[in-house]
């Protein structure tokens, strides 16, 4: 009996170092701000940005983290570009993808988001 609780804690404990899985969260991706993380690659009249957001929620609200995520993503691509003597216009950004995930036992919610980024004309 007592193998089993110790097995129960450790996948326990295990789960709640995890991070999300998703093929964004790699150690690749730099701060942007404290709570968001990015990476991008260079296109020919843009580029393609990847975020990774995350931020403490007392209970989940999957439509607030979603809507700040989109937020967070519009205005790190305006930055982003702005470093690049560029600006973007206001349908600059092409199928962004989002996903989330949350850690229960810390609070923390995550969303990823993934778009291309095309410069203003």
């Amino acid at each position: 009996m007592r193998h089993l609780v110790l097995a129960a804690v450790a996948a326990l404990s295990l789960g709640a170092c995890a991070r999300p899985p998703s093929p964004y969260t790699q150690s690749w991706l730099k701060p942007l701000d404290n709570d968001t993380q990015y990476a991008l690659n260079e296109r020919s009249g843009g580029f393609e940005l990847i975020i990774r957001h995350e931020r403490y929620q007392y209970r989940q609200e999957e439509d607030a983290i979603l809507a700040t995520c989109e937020r967070t993503f519009t205005a790190a691509a305006q930055v982003l570009a702005e470093r690049r003597n560029h600006s973007i216009g206001p349908r600059s950004v092409q199928d962004l993808k989002m996903s989330t995930d949350r850690n229960l036992f810390t609070g923390i919610s995550t969303c990823n988001a993934i778009a291309t980024v095309n410069y203003a004309r």
